[in-house]
């Protein structure tokens, strides 16, 4: 994808670029977050409850490989079909 110049344009207009070489990182696990949600029922699925507080996701990259599209844009509609009764709002991401 480095090389690619499609690829290049298109994070160029993010401000995105490919480095040269790999970085290295130590990483750590961290405890699983609480989720509170508004009119808290647990007897029913969480994707059917509002959020209390939720950001949307409006300025985003989705990055996949061609031979996965079909698997892609089944994420998409199961993002767009759950999101909007957990009152967030996603946009469409650059692809």
């Amino acid at each position: 994808m480095s090389r690619n110049a499609s690829v290049q344009t298109t994070l160029s207009t993010w401000g995105l670029s490919f480095e040269n070489k790999l970085l290295y990182l130590t990483g750590r696990v961290l405890p699983a977050e609480r989720i509170l949600q508004e009119d808290t029922d647990w007897s029913k699925e969480m994707r059917g409850l509002p959020l209390m507080t939720s950001m949307p996701l409006e300025n985003w990259l989705l990055f996949y490989m061609h031979r996965n599209a079909d698997v892609t844009h089944s994420l998409l509609q199961t993002l767009n079909k759950v999101s909007e009764p957990m009152g967030i709002r996603l946009q469409r991401p650059g692809m």
